[in-house]
């Protein structure tokens, strides 16, 4: 790897720069006990009175020195423009908007002196960048900005449970800022200061890369020091680290509609059902292991590993949300749903091979012997979970190697 840089800056000289989060990160993942902890520590240094307070790191890409990839530290970065923004939002409803002005100018976008759109200081990755915009960098007073009853308003097929978490930080810290107004005597100064508390007194190690090539490894050495990256997350930044150049459009779409058909937060699971179902039983913590020297020994395309995924991903959803429709058999979707109303998650490898392997009828079968099976040795026989994995990891496996 290229040598990198590191250097120390204030969360003010940060936000000088334009960030994008690249489209293999992760989407959003912050939750109540960190943005307390954040709140937390503003208030600390604030009674505390320190002149410096060590936040975090940021790891960048700045191949394009007009456009920093962030490689780690999105949920810093996203966190502090919600909480810079909140306080924008506060001061324009009290009527203070040269204040507001200074900090949306300053810290959520850069202004377009031509009379052209504010380009935003941070873009965040394909499956928040239209909400977070809409949610919460566009001033409360902009008339494309969004709220609750826009919020309330999307239906559960397209809600993301990223964008629901970067809505509760929201209401959080909004919560967080108005009672302190409220205990400061409605002063707006008590807010400005804590702007200048964070902007000035938080610092953030920054380091920076200058190639593709050099920000996977940084992500991916990054798990091993003990960064809490999902198998999704390493899974995704290696394909992309693998892909012929020509490629990466193609590839990129394909991940998209993974995600899309999975929801965010459940691509680490199907991975591990999926490869059960398709070569052998495997450990969350060994899956991306596993994975990775699969596609290093057997030179796969991985053009054609992210679609055989995408086929296998439809199986699954209507796996876990079974319907006439998908299924044609009310027998089959009967047992299926009883098989996820139990909560019989062992079952989904097998059954996934099976829709690849047998006969809608050898398939019905294998749906009700699963459904009977799992109720009994479990709740009659008291077997553990992972004992009737392993069972159902050597039907898989017969099945697998001898079809139907």
């Amino acid at each position: 790897m290229n040598t990198f840089d590191a250097h120390k800056r204030t969360v003010k000289e940060v936000f000088t720069y334009i960030y994008e989060i690249p489209f293999y990160q992760r989407g959003y993942s912050w939750k109540s006990d960190q943005i307390r902890q954040f709140w937390d520590d503003l208030m600390m240094v604030k009674e505390e009175g320190h002149s410096e307070y060590f936040m975090g790191s940021i790891v960048i890409n700045e191949e394009n020195k007009d456009l920093l990839q962030v490689i780690d530290g999105q949920q810093r970065l996203t966190t502090i423009t919600i909480f810079l923004s909140a306080i924008r939002d506060l001061l324009i409803i009290n009527n203070n908007k040269e204040s507001a002005f200074n900090i949306h100018q300053n810290y959520i976008a850069e202004r377009n002196i031509w009379g052209g759109k504010d380009k935003f200081r941070l873009t965040l990755s394909e499956i928040n960048l239209e909400f977070f915009q809409e949610f919460i960098q566009l001033p409360i007073d902009n008339d494309s900005r969004k709220g609750q009853d826009d919020f309330s308003k999307i239906s559960n097929n397209r809600r993301r449970a990223s964008n629901d978490l970067i809505w509760n930080a929201h209401l959080e810290i909004k919560t967080y800022v108005e009672n302190y107004l409220i205990d400061n005597d409605n002063d707006l100064n008590s807010i400005l200061e804590l702007v200048e508390l964070l902007t000035k007194s938080f610092l953030i190690i920054s380091i920076s890369v200058n190639s593709d090539t050099d920000a996977y490894i940084i992500f991916e050495t990054l798990n091993d020091r003990g960064m809490d990256l999902s198998t999704a997350d390493l899974l995704k930044n290696h394909l992309f680290s693998k892909v012929n150049k020509t490629e990466v459009s193609t590839v990129q779409r394909s991940w998209t509609e993974l995600t899309n058909t999975l929801n965010q937060d459940n691509i680490t699971t199907f991975l591990r059902h999926y490869w059960l179902a398709k070569y052998e039983r495997v450990t969350d913590k060994k899956l991306y292991e596993k994975i990775k020297r699969y596609l290093q020994k057997r030179n796969v395309s991985v053009r054609n590993f992210v679609e055989e995924l995408n086929a296998s991903a439809d199986i699954y959803v209507n796996i876990k949300n079974p319907t006439l429709s998908y299924w044609s058999d009310n027998e089959l979707v009967k047992s299926l749903q009883n098989i996820n109303t139990l909560n019989y998650k062992t079952a989904y490898s097998l059954i996934l091979i099976g829709k690849l392997k047998l006969s809608n009828s050898n398939l019905k079968t294998i749906a009700d012997a699963c459904e009977k099976f799992v109720f009994k040795f479990t709740t009659i026989c008291g077997y553990s979970p992972s004992e009737v994995e392993k069972i159902f990891g050597n039907v898989t496996k017969v099945l697998r190697d001898n079809g139907g």
